[in-house]
């Protein structure tokens, strides 16, 4: 989450999960789509993202 030059709140994404090694193939880096889910964030956090 950054604040951007207005004083905006931006997501701009959530790692679910990251292995220490990026070249892990058996534990992949997961990555989730936070769009679907501004609205619940925006409801627990109070903070109105765009």
């Amino acid at each position: 989450m950054c604040l951007d030059n207005t004083g905006t709140w931006k997501l701009h994404g959530i790692a679910s999960y990251v292995a220490n090694n990026c070249n892990m193939t058996e534990r992949p880096n997961i990555y989730t789509d936070v769009k679907q889910y501004l609205p619940w964030i925006d409801d627990k956090t109070c903070i109105p993202f765009i």
